[in-house]
């Protein structure tokens, strides 16, 4: 059975507005917590490493498409699974614990999860 060690995984572009919450909402149930800084012109890094030692400066240059700079992520994740989630998001409080009671009795029979969300506006 697969074990439950999920690498959170934000890619930011000068988020300094929106990336404390986001990670917040993936503390206590991720093994690691990635940020993929793209495009720094403000305070997305510093304020990042504040909950994170995993910052990682990324190129976004035009020569890259999204899932190529995403794709990154892999290579700094430690842990099993990989839990994307952009800096406007929010994880849910249950999310966090349900994901990994579902990858430690099921994981080996899925590859990847499509999650429902919401929209606030």
């Amino acid at each position: 059975m697969s074990g439950a060690a999920i690498t959170g995984c934000i890619l930011a572009r000068n988020e300094e507005g929106l990336i404390e919450d986001a990670l917040r909402s993936l503390q206590g149930w991720n093994t690691q917590i990635v940020v993929l800084d793209h495009g720094r012109t403000d305070r997305t890094a510093e304020i990042a490493r504040c909950y994170t030692p995993y910052v990682a400066p990324v190129a976004f240059n035009g020569e890259r498409a999204f899932d190529g700079v995403r794709n990154q992520a892999i290579q700094c994740a430690a842990g099993d699974w990989l839990f994307y989630l952009d800096a406007g998001e929010r994880s849910p409080p249950r999310l966090g614990s349900e994901l990994q009671r579902l990858v430690s009795e099921q994981g080996d029979a899925f590859e990847a999860l499509v999650l429902p969300f919401k929209h606030y506006f």
